[in-house]
């Protein structure tokens, strides 16, 4: 499958009591799961959280629904990826470099690397 998972319920020792929502503010990612508001930094080697400081930034743009292909599979720029949920219920946002994935069904995200030109 590729890319990074971070995150999980709090009654497991993660950082999200419900399952997260995307924004993207500029390039950068914001994950909000109930109160909680986060920064997602990602790259090749890895993804992490950070606490964000001013929730009223978590407003910004609203993650949005991703269209599955008819096999099933996900078009990430230059390649299909099988997601481990649903995608009938799958969300999507997109930076210049990366792409996450949030699911009602998950306390997790799921980045992947864009391909670049």
């Amino acid at each position: 499958s590729g890319g990074h998972r971070i995150g999980a319920f709090t009654g497991l020792g993660g950082r999200f009591p419900e399952p997260p929502k995307l924004s993207v503010l500029g390039s950068t990612f914001v994950v909000t799961s109930g109160d909680r508001h986060f920064v997602l930094d990602a790259d090749s080697y890895g993804a992490t959280l950070r606490p964000l400081l001013d929730a009223d930034l978590t407003g910004a743009i609203k993650a949005s629904l991703a269209k599955p292909t008819a096999s099933g599979h996900l078009q990430a720029d230059d390649r299909l990826f099988t997601s481990l949920w649903p995608t009938d219920v799958l969300y999507e946002a997109r930076t210049r470099t990366s792409i996450a994935l949030v699911s009602p069904l998950s306390h997790g995200v799921h980045v992947l690397p864009r391909a670049l030109p």
